[in-house]
């Protein structure tokens, strides 16, 4: 059995421990690992990870700022953001020092949904939306090194769901 995680007690006062400026262009995403470190891109374009007291346990300048996404693995956390040129990439970046271990570029500049990963956390499935008169592709990437496994055209864009049996899952608004 796990205890819950309780990163800290509220304030009795009601006064905030932190805060610090999130950039919300889009539909971003933040994430918080298993010890409670908090993960988000600030509006400079610059990933934070911060602890539960607000203290930094690292920040990258990842490039641009703009819509954004995060993804917590067990020791990996996968980025979905602009690089300053404006073209999307995902990052692949260490949770215990902040090192850039791989980034993949995407192929259209409307860039990647929120990634998923697999049950056994060795792949990553993004879903790339239209560009162009292409349809949406699913790519499965390898978790470890960022080489495409596979690709697949769907008919969604959404982000992809994993069920703890490895199915993925697709969902998109029917009109």
């Amino acid at each position: 059995s796990h205890e819950p995680i309780v990163p800290h007690d509220a304030p009795a006062d009601g006064v905030a421990a932190w805060t610090s400026e999130l950039f919300f262009s889009g539909f971003p995403t933040t994430a918080i690992d298993v010890e409670g470190t908090f993960y988000y891109l600030d509006s400079a374009g610059v990933l934070q990870a911060r602890r539960v007291d607000g203290s930094t346990k690292f920040s990258i300048p990842l490039g641009a700022s703009g819509t954004y996404s995060v993804t917590i693995g067990t020791s990996t956390a996968y980025v979905v953001h602009p690089l300053a040129g404006g073209f999307p990439a995902i990052t692949a970046i260490n949770l215990s020092d902040g090192a850039i271990l791989w980034q993949r570029l995407t192929i259209c500049s409307a860039g990647a949904r929120t990634p998923a990963l697999s049950p056994d956390g060795m792949t990553v499935y993004a879903v790339e939306p239209t560009c162009g008169p292409a349809v949406p592709l699913l790519r499965a990437i390898n978790a470890a090194d960022g080489t495409l496994k596979w690709q697949q055209s769907v008919l969604a864009s959404a982000p992809p769901l994993v069920a703890p049996d490895g199915e993925i899952f697709l969902a998109d608004a029917v009109s």
